[in-house]
Order: structure tokens, then C-alpha cells, then sequence
């Protein structure tokens, strides 16, 4: 999958399942992942818009694992 990444480096553990089914769930090409650490929650957007929350359908919010 390509991913166009901006900012500092990030590591983040997660379940990959929990991930696919979200992005089965997108009806869209692109799909945003926003998030501030690898310890906090996360937002999935269906859309290249991650700041704009209230326009995007559906959102996802995913917690990280902690290892």
C-alpha cells in the first residue's frame, strides 16, 4: 500500500486485522490516518482530508497496542 508520509519518524503497533477490516469499510481510494504518537488513539478518515472530521463518513477512531 503506498503511504505519503509528512513529519517525524513514528513507530506503532497495531493489529493489522483490526486495520483491514476498517479499510474494507472505506469507499474511497485514499484513506488518512491521523495521529500525534504511537501511544494515543488514532483516526482513520475515509478521504485526503484529516483535519476536516466533520465532512468525512465514516471516521474510525483506533487505539494502539502497547508492547
Amino acid at each position: 500500500m503506498p503511504v505519503n508520509y509528512h513529519g517525524e519518524k513514528l513507530e506503532v503497533a497495531l493489529n493489522p486485522n483490526s486495520l483491514i477490516d476498517i479499510l474494507r469499510h472505506c469507499r474511497g481510494e485514499v484513506a488518512s490516518l491521523s495521529l500525534i504518537d504511537g501511544y494515543n488513539p488514532f483516526i482513520l478518515t475515509d478521504g485526503d482530508k484529516p483535519t476536516a472530521l466533520e465532512n468525512a463518513s465514516p471516521f474510525f477512531v483506533i487505539m494502539p497496542m502497547r508492547l
